[in-house]
């Protein structure tokens, strides 16, 4: 960490350790604990800010590319949205998140299953949803080369580890995300419908309309959702950290507020946390779920 972002986890530190101690149902912290929490909230915002960050700057077309070095799914996206595709841009956000960006193999297997693996042209929105079919066989086709590569290796990422790139299971997901965007009539239409209240509750309808997305759990729906509103593709922002189903960020709410709390408590007591600390659920949804994996020592956590 530079000296910056130490002074920002310093006044972190002490909001956490006076939101501790202000409610006598939460146990009281080791001041290791909350040093470490204060790390990993710093570090979470920066990842946020990044991506704030892109879209507030110039990027080269070539990102957009499958066949280029340079592709970057979320820079992508963001070059996408800035031409008025809004269905190729979410398309793209929903690719990064099924797929995951490896610590190692960064983004070369979505890459690969979006430039065709160097064939022509690219599996875009269009082409997957006007020919959903043709997809599947080219996946049912391709999908044992695309792993078994010697050169090159594509991996899905951490939070997608154990998904399976066959029909069944990659091209199951895809062909029901299509089918969910299709119910609303595109992608802007669904992002109207979601708007069409509050903003938080919007999340919370995408959120819940989205579990007809196979195998698109708890998790991924997080990150695709707030993913788009990071990109500037939509509004959303949720107001909860959406604790059940979770597994890191419950533990790390536990560990921070006792385990003896209803999931409903929980909740109401990190959006008070996150208003102390001036703080999106977002942030204290990632950082809890890095804090709790080494809880004493701090530790940066980039997949």
């Amino acid at each position: 960490m530079n000296s910056r972002d130490i002074a920002r986890a310093s006044r972190y530190l002490q909001e956490i350790l006076r939101f501790v101690n202000s409610d006598p149902e939460i146990p009281a912290i080791r001041h290791a604990f909350a040093e470490t929490l204060s790390k990993q909230i710093v570090d979470s915002l920066r990842r946020e800010e990044y991506v704030a960050a892109l879209t507030t700057r110039p990027i080269q077309v070539v990102v957009t590319d499958p066949d280029s070095s340079a592709f970057d799914p979320i820079k992508a996206s963001i070059s996408l949205l800035r031409m008025g595709d809004i269905d190729e841009a979410a398309w793209l956000i929903f690719l990064a998140t099924h797929f995951g960006k490896h610590r190692e193999d960064s983004w070369a297997l979505c890459q690969a299953v979006y430039g065709r693996s160097g064939g022509i042209g690219s599996w875009s929105w269009s082409a997957v949803n006007n020919s959903p079919t043709d997809f599947l066989q080219w996946l049912s086709y391709n999908h044992v080369a695309l792993k078994a590569s010697v050169s090159i290796r594509r991996r899905f990422g951490n939070h997608r580890k154990y998904e399976s790139l066959a029909p069944s299971g990659t091209g199951a997901t895809i062909s029901s995300y299509c089918g969910w965007v299709n119910h609303f009539g595109g992608h802007a239409e669904m992002f109207e419908w979601a708007l069409s209240d509050s903003q938080t509750c919007g999340f919370d309808r995408l959120y819940q309309s989205m579990s007809h997305v196979y195998r698109f759990g708890r998790t991924a729906r997080f990150d695709y959702l707030t993913m788009l509103s990071k990109t500037g593709i939509t509004s959303l922002e949720p107001s909860s950290a959406y604790l059940r189903g979770a597994t890191g960020p419950l533990t790390g709410a536990r560990l921070l507020l006792g385990d003896q709390h209803t999931i409903n408590t929980l909740e109401e007591k990190l959006a008070r946390f996150g208003s102390q600390l001036s703080i999106g659920m977002q942030c204290i949804e990632d950082s809890l779920c890095n804090w709790q994996k080494s809880p004493n020592r701090y530790c940066r956590f980039s997949g």
